[in-house]
């Protein structure tokens, strides 16, 4: 199936608001403060001090431990493997 920049764009902005819902789905656990235990695979972190941003509309997060950051499709990289 071949898509088109345009469609591919149009994909990626439909997916990004589903952060949340993607990490809870991998066996992330978010605090009520929208706080988590950091993905980064270089972060041992056993206290939550990754955040979902709420001025990104919770499309993107960041540790406030190591600086690790990123949206949907990073997430899908670490705790997926997905490209």
């Amino acid at each position: 199936m071949n898509f088109t920049l345009r469609q591919l764009e149009e994909i990626k902005t439909n997916l990004r608001p589903k952060l949340a819902q993607f990490l809870k789905d991998s066996g992330v656990s978010i605090n009520r403060d929208n706080f988590f235990s950091c993905i980064s695979p270089t972060h041992s972190d056993s206290n939550p001090s990754c955040r979902l941003l709420p001025d990104t509309n919770m499309q993107q997060f960041y540790c406030y431990s190591c600086g690790y950051s990123g949206d949907i499709f990073t997430a899908a990289n670490v705790l997926k493997g997905y490209p």
